[in-house]
């Protein structure tokens, strides 16, 4: 398990049952971007909890073709870096014909801007002004 992290206290405010504001605490799950390499090759990046990333690494590799079982997967080395996790993936040799398939074929995936990412060098690039500046459009006549 990858430091244990799998939800943290956070402190806010509710209603009380005489209708005022209280205090209280609830657990908020921990969601951060996690960057997978197979052999040192970067393969994707995702949201996750980083609980139980060794997990996460067989689920992973399982669900995307990587690996036919399990016991395909030699090492697993969850790390913090400094803008989320590093998951270390080792595989045998005979393994990696579909890592090296997807890091050539690799193309864009519609999600919340993480996923398919290769590194989290690319997550925290600098982004852009925007410039657009929206327009009211005037409302719709009746046609009365």
């Amino acid at each position: 398990m990858a430091d244990g992290v799998a939800a943290e206290r956070r402190s806010l405010t509710r209603l009380s049952p005489t209708g005022g504001v209280e205090p209280a605490e609830r657990p908020l799950a921990v969601e951060a971007p996690v960057s997978i390499e197979y052999n040192g090759i970067a393969y994707a990046v995702m949201m996750a909890s980083p609980a139980d990333l060794d997990d996460f690494a067989v689920g992973f590799s399982l669900s995307e073709g990587v690996i036919g079982q399990a016991g395909d997967i030699l090492s697993v080395e969850a790390t913090r870096i400094e803008h989320g996790w590093l998951l270390r993936i080792g595989l045998p040799a005979d393994r990696l014909e579909p890592v090296i398939e997807r890091a050539r074929m690799r193309v864009s995936e519609g999600s919340c801007g993480l996923c398919g990412l290769e590194n989290l060098e690319q997550v925290m690039r600098p982004l852009p002004p925007v410039t657009a500046r929206p327009r009211p459009m005037p409302p719709p006549s009746s046609g009365r």
